[in-house]
Order: structure tokens, then sequence, then C-alpha cells
């Protein structure tokens, strides 16, 4: 599939010197595309066809509604439509992965060879959109942050500690899109950052096939000897510098930090530690995106479910020893399952005081916090809310409700 966005970032986040105010920064998202050379127009869509064969109702640019992947035809039009109308005005583009089609045909199984022709032909193809030509060589005009997704490997769902195959594979396929500095870093882990707005805003391609709970390679992020501490660690140090640079940060991956009573998708250890690098840099990151689940929303993550502490790594190994029933439960609960659990844990959350009182011409107590906050965001009269209002927001974090971080899952409507 194949996103848009247009972000509206204020001065405060990313100061430009020329002018401040509200600025707009475009960039595109292209995640989860499935790109299947195999697809045929009006072939049978049903689960043991997949439009490959048969006589159906499959369509000339993709079947909405069904299990088929996009045909080149889809990709195409798109990639021609970008050219024609958004390359001019692109500040950067996003790419959360998984550029292979699934391998669900038995009669047509996957090769590795495919998996590297499939992401190569859409990395040749946005090159094109986001690069200039500078006598024999072409330069990059936007940039292109890109990740790896769990279709992008085989076997799917698992990638080894690197150096690896794929890590040097897709250090080729995507040479120049990765800056030069951090060629290094990606063949050994397959993570890396983009300047996107030199000195202001880096986006961080996190490698999330080394914290999702289905790779079966690799072990969560509490050992030392994991590729999943190791990137923990790798995220932190390099939020410190972007912090003394004065930048700010966006986090992008594939798998997004999907948890609930019904799916988790991050291993606990890898989880709590992102949760705690969202709560301890929070002045600086201001946005995530992931792919993977098909389904557009956001997750909350409560930094009282934080267990990092005392316990210290042992607390986190403690995490991790999961019922090895977890991963058949999880795999059979439905989308509708998930969704039910996520909303029964938003329903949790603190609820204001009761606003009914409406809007206040006058401020809020300067102890109590920021008066133009207070008032114009909630709309208390001081007068017989200040108790109720210090509960709240003492539940929630403060003013800016410091508790919680956001993740985003986004997907086409």
């Amino acid at each position: 599939m194949v996103v848009f966005y247009i972000s509206l970032v204020g001065c405060a986040d990313v100061p430009k010197p020329s002018k401040c105010g509200m600025h707009i920064d475009a960039n595109i998202s292209r995640e989860d595309i499935h790109v299947d050379p195999n697809y045929k127009p009006s072939s049978n869509t049903d689960g043991d066809h997949d439009c490959h064969r048969g006589s159906g109702h499959a369509g000339f640019f993709g079947t909405v509604g069904s299990d088929c992947d996009s045909p080149l035809t889809l990709v195409n039009a798109t990639v021609a439509w970008i050219q024609d109308n958004l390359a001019d005005s692109i500040d950067f583009v996003i790419w959360t992965g998984d550029a292979a089609r699934h391998d669900s045909d038995e009669k047509v199984p996957r090769t590795e060879k495919e998996v590297l022709q499939l992401n190569q032909l859409l990395a040749s193809k946005f090159h094109d959109i986001v690069s200039t030509s500078n006598g024999k060589k072409k330069e990059m005009r936007i940039p292109f942050v890109l990740t790896i997704g769990n279709n992008d490997v085989m076997p799917h769902n698992i990638l080894k500690k690197g150096p690896n195959t794929w890590t040097k594979n897709f250090a080729s396929i995507w040479d120049p899109f990765i800056p030069e500095e951090q060629h290094h870093s990606f063949v050994h882990g397959g993570w890396f950052y983009v300047e996107v707005i030199p000195h202001r805003l880096a986006v961080f391609s996190l490698n999330t096939m080394y914290f999702f709970s289905s790779n079966s390679a690799v072990d969560g992020c509490a050992s030392e000897d994991e590729p999943g501490y190791e990137h923990m660690e790798w995220l932190r140090v390099q939020l410190q510098f972007i912090r003394k640079r004065d930048m700010k940060a966006i986090l992008i991956g594939h798998v997004p930090p999907a948890r609930t009573d019904s799916k988790e998708n991050w291993d606990e250890t890898c989880w709590q530690k992102y949760t705690l690098w969202l709560q301890q840099y929070r002045d600086i990151i201001v946005g995530s995106m992931f792919g993977h689940m098909n389904i557009d929303h956001f997750m909350l993550q409560d930094t009282k479910d934080i267990k990092i502490g005392d316990g210290g790594a042992k607390s986190l190994l403690r995490l991790a020893k999961r019922d090895s029933s977890d991963d058949q439960t999880v795999s059979i609960q439905s989308r509708m399952n998930y969704l039910t659990r996520l909303r029964d844990s938003w329903s949790r959350l603190p609820a204001p005081p009761d606003t009914s009182s409406a809007c206040s011409e006058g401020g809020v107590d300067s102890k109590l916090n920021h008066k133009s906050h207070l008032s114009l965001v909630w709309g208390l009269k001081p007068q017989g809310k200040k108790k109720e209002m210090r509960k709240y927001l003492k539940a929630i974090g403060g003013p800016w409700a410091e508790r919680y971080s956001i993740s985003g899952r986004f997907h086409p409507a």
C-alpha cells in the first residue's frame, strides 16, 4: 500500500532560521506494498489462487479487500503519479518495509533471489524520483529512509544476528540512501539514521526484526549478546548525540510495538527499553511511524508499565521468560479481538474532570500549572477545580501527559 502524509511541524519543534510560525513539511510514507510479479488481472482472488491463475475478478491495479498482493501496474502508476504531482514538493520519503510479496502460494514459492529483486525494483524506481543527475552519477535530491520488513527476508520473520547475508545485500541495494558513514553499522545490524532536515530533524530506521517476538533467531533485548540489546544501546547513544545538537527525531520501523492481552508484537524486554527511551528522550522524539499490521491506528506506551529499575538486567530476563503457548495464542487472535482489547485499554485511561463549566477567562494558579494551557485546553475555572485537576494531572504525568508516549501504525483508508 502507498500512503501520503502532510506533516505540520511548528517552529518550536524544528526551528528554521529564516522564519517562525507554522511551516509545512510534506513527506511520503510507503509501506507494505508487497509487489507480486505473478499477479494476473481477471484471475481468481480466493486463497487457493492468490490472483495468480484461474478466472475471476482480480483488478488491473489490484484487488481491494482480497488477500492478493500488489501488481506491477499499481507500482508503476503510483510512481508515475508521484513523479508528476509530488516530486518537486517532497521534503523526505519514509519506507517502512515489506517490498516483497507474501509467500502464500505453494504453487509459486518465493526465492531469496526474488525477494532481493523486488526490493531492488522498488529501490530503483524511488531512486529515480528522489535523485538528480550530476554528470555520470545520480545524487540524492530528497532524503529517503528505509527499513527491513518481515517479508523482506527468508524465511519470513527470521533474521539472524548481523553481519549476515541479508544486511549485506540490503546495504548494496540501498547504498544510495544510507549515509556513507553509517554503512558499517547497517551491515552490522540493519539500522541507521538520516538527517532529513540537516542539523534539525533526523529519521531513525529501527530494525524491528530484532525486537519481533516471531523472530526465533534472536531473543529479545536483555542479554548483551543479543542484537536487540545492541540495537537499543545504539539508539540510546544516538539520541543523546541528537539532544546535544539540539535536534529532533522521528523513529520508524516495520513491526509496531503493539502490546495488549491478545497481541504482543515485540519481545517484552525490547518493549520495556523502547518505552523507557521514549520517556527519557521525550524532548526530542517528535513522532514514530511503523507498518506491518494494515490497520490505521496508534498505540500508547504507559511509563507505569516500565519494570526496568532496581532489578536491572535480571528483571528484564525474568520478563523474557514467556509461556511457550503465547505465540500460538497470539497468532489465532482476530484483528477485531486486538482492536477490542486496544479500546478496552484506552477506556481505562485517566479521565479529565468535568469541563461543563466551560471556558475560563482567567488563568489557573501558576502553582497548579501553566495558566494558558490549563484554561485554554481544558476549559476549567480555577475555583473548585484545582483539586480535581491536580489529581488528573498527576495521573497523566503533568499538563503534557508525560506518562504516555504514542507510536503510530498508518494505513490508507
